[in-house]
């Protein structure tokens, strides 16, 4: 019997196409694809016998599904790549994998995703700044005191008010590990045509050489004092994940 192929327009959230092979089942290939075998049926009325299948028949399956729309408060959303999993997004964005499942309800098994599903993605967890995807991180004083994750061969830029006139200054006040981050350049910036003693910023650019953790650990001192008190802090634990 000659292959049959699906109508024109596969029902929403079944715009993918399946070619059975030998021995398939509606049975099998619904399970495979996390749905029910009377969905299966249902959005495939070309198959006059679902109990027959043939090689070569062509079935309307779960995929490209997308959410209408995601929440303003969500980071955006995320196009599903071959072998990715809600654990695995859910780690790449530092989110909890319960919240992704929760914020995507037109994935009806969150066990089955496939290439080009579209999730929403939750706003990241209190505290953490997810960085998947980006190649340059920029951080300043907002971010003091939150937890960084970086892939290997990520930059990170830090900005930070500064005014040299007062005699303050930033600092280290410990050191980094090199071996998980290195920084690559330090600078001042002040605006142009500015009054005397107006604020400028200082700038700190870091690779992220190796997987592991260290800390930015800075202090703003008038670092000519034998027993300088800092007039602020900064902190920015980093993780780098390979």
């Amino acid at each position: 019997m000659p292959a049959r192929y699906p109508p024109q327009d596969c029902p929403e959230g079944f715009l993918s196409r399946h070619f059975v092979i030998s021995g398939e089942t509606m049975s099998i290939i619904s399970q495979y694809y996390g749905t029910t075998k009377e969905v299966l049926i249902e959005v495939n009325p070309h198959i006059a016998d679902p109990n027959v299948l043939y090689p070569g028949d062509v079935l309307c399956v779960p995929g490209f599904r997308k959410p209408a729309t995601c929440p303003t408060d969500f980071r955006g959303s995320y196009e599903v790549k071959d072998g990715d999993t809600m654990f695995s997004i859910a780690r790449e964005f530092n989110i909890s994998e319960e919240d992704l499942i929760s914020a995507n309800q037109h994935i009806p098994n969150p066990k089955f995703i496939f290439p080009f599903d579209v999730l929403c993605v939750p706003e990241i967890l209190a505290g953490s700044l997810a960085t998947s995807g980006l190649a340059q991180i920029n951080v300043n004083e907002s971010d003091n005191g939150d937890v960084l994750y970086l892939r290997k061969g990520q930059t990170l830029e830090l900005s930070l008010n500064e005014n040299s006139s007062t005699g303050y200054s930033w600092e280290y006040k410990s050191m980094l590990d090199t071996n998980v981050l290195k920084e690559t350049g330090s600078w001042a910036e002040y605006p142009e045509n500015s009054l005397p003693g107006a604020p400028g910023k200082r700038y700190w650019t870091y690779r992220a050489l190796n997987a592991g953790n260290t800390t930015i650990d800075l202090w703003y001192i008038r670092a000519w004092l034998s027993e300088p008190v800092p007039a602020k802090t900064f902190t920015l634990e980093v993780n780098v994940v390979p």
